[in-house]
């Protein structure tokens, strides 16, 4: 792995951190909303 290639990526994750912070927080909620759901029908 060559500096260039780490400095580009660390340019990446900056230009799409909020992307990425946004696609996880949408499978987070996804995971617990189906967790919830889950675990209320269980309880029924």
């Amino acid at each position: 792995m060559t500096f260039s290639s780490i400095t580009f990526d660390l340019a990446d994750f900056k230009k799409f951190q909020s992307l990425y912070i946004y696609l996880i927080r949408s499978l987070l909620l996804k995971t617990a909303s189906s967790y919830f759901k889950s675990d209320k029908s269980d309880e029924l």
